[in-house]
């Protein structure tokens, strides 16, 4: 073999080694928003629907829930904060609406030590 061919074997093997050699992951936890449903349940009447993933959460630990509507004097949230768990993944909020044909922006999320906000908007 000629030095060119050792090099460039030297250079390969040595390639090999490094990713070869694998490092310890770091364990991160991460909530993850999903798509937030709107469904009409009365001539006054939404039904928000939240969800959400994760990683490295515990199905058991203890979360708060909160959907905050704007403006306030178009529509009200019954029933916000919520305590739940993390492992439900989901959870529902009743919007009375109080305006007709007027543009809502809303803030969903849910908080332990690691938490979320999730905004969208729509036309009561």
């Amino acid at each position: 073999m000629n030095r060119q061919s050792i090099f460039i074997l030297a250079f390969v093997f040595s390639l090999l080694f490094v990713s070869a050699s694998s490092d310890d992951n770091v364990p991160i936890k991460q909530v993850v928003p999903l798509l937030v449903n709107v469904k009409k349940a009365g001539s006054d009447k939404l039904i928000v629907e939240t969800a959400w993933t994760g990683t490295g959460e515990e199905k058991d630990e203890k979360v708060r829930a909160r959907l905050r509507c704007f403006p306030r004097d178009a529509v009200t949230v019954k029933n916000s904060p919520q305590y739940l768990v993390f492992g439900k993944l989901k959870t529902s909020y009743e919007v009375i609406v109080h305006k007709k044909d007027t543009d809502v922006k809303c803030i969903s999320g849910i908080f332990d030590i690691d938490s979320f906000k999730n905004t969208f908007s729509f036309r009561t």
